[in-house]
């Protein structure tokens, strides 16, 4: 039997043993959390079929698409492409078929990353599926239109989550240049993930390192060459990033907030950042602080949080919608009381559920006041992390409790 075949088949028996797993904790769930999984259900598909309905669409993944459909054509499309170049080598795949079908595809791979995110966290924090506050994060991921908007008109960031999750898990078993590999590609795709490059760096993996970065860079270099048209690329690139998106209603920067919402001069967002990048900063040195006993999936939540959450609050423009990748640190602070905790949970919870949640039900506050709201759960999270006390521990080989 060969190689192939054997790993086909060890895989095909881990997931028959974990699907077997889920439903079992599933039916073992009090009433409460089986109720609050199918009220997620049913929120998830209106979720899906509004913006399905409303033509949102891949407004990300076809301008990638298109791009590597006319590189397969030796031709050139780089029309709102705004991604390293490199993440065609990924799409060209989809680009040989047609688009509607290619859709399709997006989907099954986003939802069987949300699904592999949510059980592979809920192993490494030791809790079943069937955790009122495993179903609750889920509810608050629904509730606030996360899966529709990222799914349909996003679709590139759904698929960081379970690359983010895999290169936790491969630190926490000690395989940091498999998980800087894991890195390297979803910087390649879209670089959310950046603050992970310094938690390889602060544990001197260099050989993880260096392979999260060459990895975008050789792929983007050989796209170019392919290509013939990297000054083309470039035109176009500063062409779409130009049209003023600061301004964009879903932009939960510090400078989008201030100027759609507080209406202050450009001095204060600078001056506001400066603060929200230095206290990030520190928060990300508390976590490097940490005893190397903490575990260092532990460290990495700590140290990357505070810094991916000064990306989102300090650049000129940030999606609303990025939130859906603190979920991990969501999922590691569940069973914590502590002020720092809750401020984390407060926090992720408030960038979760409101800037999406006047897409998901009419009638509600106006978007831009959500919006601030989300900011302020932003802050409340770089808050928590300059306040936590202690580490976090994991096991991603770990049984629920």
């Amino acid at each position: 039997m060969s190689t192939v075949t054997t790993r086909t088949r060890v895989g095909l028996d881990r997931l028959r043993h974990a699907l077997g797993q889920a439903v079992e904790e599933l039916r073992q769930a009090d009433p409460v959390a089986r109720g609050v999984w199918m009220v997620v259900a049913v929120l998830a598909l209106v979720d899906l079929v509004q913006y399905y309905r409303r033509g949102y669409f891949g407004l990300d993944f076809e301008p990638a698409w298109a791009a590597a459909r006319a590189l397969l054509h030796h031709r050139t499309h780089w029309n709102a492409f705004v991604y390293l170049p490199g993440c065609l080598v990924f799409v060209a795949p989809l680009a040989a078929i047609p688009l509607k079908f290619a859709r399709l595809v997006v989907y099954g791979l986003e939802l069987g990353g949300m699904v592999y995110a949510f059980w592979t966290m809920s192993r490494m924090t030791k809790r079943p599926l069937g955790d009122r506050r495993v179903a609750l994060v889920a509810f608050l991921v629904a509730i606030g239109g996360q899966v529709g908007i990222v799914s349909n008109y996003e679709n590139l960031t759904l698929v960081l989550l379970p690359l983010a999750v895999a290169f936790l898990v491969l630190l926490e078993g000690e395989r940091p240049l498999a998980a800087g590999v894991v890195l390297g590609i979803s910087l390649t795709v879209k670089p959310l993930l950046l603050p992970f490059v310094v938690v390889l760096v602060l544990a001197r993996h260099w050989r993880a390192v260096a392979a999260s970065v060459a990895i975008p860079i050789v792929l983007t270099v050989l796209v170019m060459l392919y290509s013939g048209h990297a000054a083309g690329f470039a035109h176009e690139v500063l062409a779409t990033f130009s049209q003023h998106n600061n301004g964009a209603v879903l932009n939960v920067s510090i400078y989008g907030i201030d100027r759609n919402v507080l209406h202050v001069p450009l001095g204060v967002s600078i001056a506001l950042a400066c603060i929200v990048a230095v206290v990030s900063l520190l928060a990300a040195h508390r976590g490097w602080r940490y005893p190397a006993t903490a575990g260092p999936a532990g460290r990495a939540l700590w140290i990357s949080t505070p810094l991916f959450v000064a990306m989102c609050l300090c650049f000129s423009f940030a999606w609303a919608y990025y939130a859906v990748l603190l979920l991990p640190v969501l999922f590691a602070t569940l069973g914590r009381s502590s002020l720092a905790a809750r401020l984390v949970q407060a926090g992720v919870s408030l960038a979760l559920v409101f800037p999406l949640f006047p897409f998901l039900v009419s009638g509600l506050p106006p978007v831009r006041i959500c919006v601030g709201l989300a900011t302020c759960g932003l802050l409340a999270v770089v808050a928590g992390s300059v306040l936590e006390s202690g580490p976090l521990d994991f096991d991603p080989s770990g049984e629920p409790r």
